[in-house]
């Protein structure tokens, strides 16, 4: 699948969102109702969606120019939809100099984050933020030193 080939659902938009996190719950939700938005409103609203870590996502986001298919699923009906309103794709650890500059460009009017359950850094058995977790301590570090 490319944007040679698929008939785009949203007229060609710049990027004026940059997402964090490229995981499926923002390609599921966040994602389908930005196309949903500017199907009815057309606009620069296109998002740059930045991975934190894994490049897998990105890679196989990028072999398909940023297309990708959700399924809805009922006890009745599947419904599938090609989304198109992601433009580009980052891998924060691979591309900081084009993360910032996204997160800079005039054209960018909302910055998103998504964080689920495996970005909490708790203990399931108690709830508790796990302040012995390496990146929990060196945030808090940041943190105390006003970075």
């Amino acid at each position: 699948m490319s944007r040679s080939t698929y008939p785009a659902a949203v007229a060609p938009a710049g990027v004026g969102i940059v997402h964090l996190g490229l995981g499926a719950f923002h390609r599921a939700h966040q994602a389908v109702f930005t196309q949903e938005a500017m199907l009815a409103e057309p606009g620069d609203w296109a998002i740059c969606a930045v991975g934190q870590r894994n490049p897998a996502v990105r890679d196989a986001m990028s072999t398909q120019d940023c297309l990708f298919t959700v399924t809805e699923r009922d006890a009745e009906h599947e419904d599938m939809r090609v989304v198109d309103s992601v433009r580009d794709v980052l891998l924060a650890s691979d591309q900081p100099d084009r993360v910032t500059a996204a997160l800079a460009d005039p054209a960018t009017r909302i910055v998103t984050i998504t964080v689920t359950e495996a970005g909490y850094r708790h203990d399931p058995a108690t709830g508790r933020l796990r302040a012995d977790d390496p990146e929990v301590a060196l945030m808090s570090m940041a943190d105390h030193r006003g970075q």
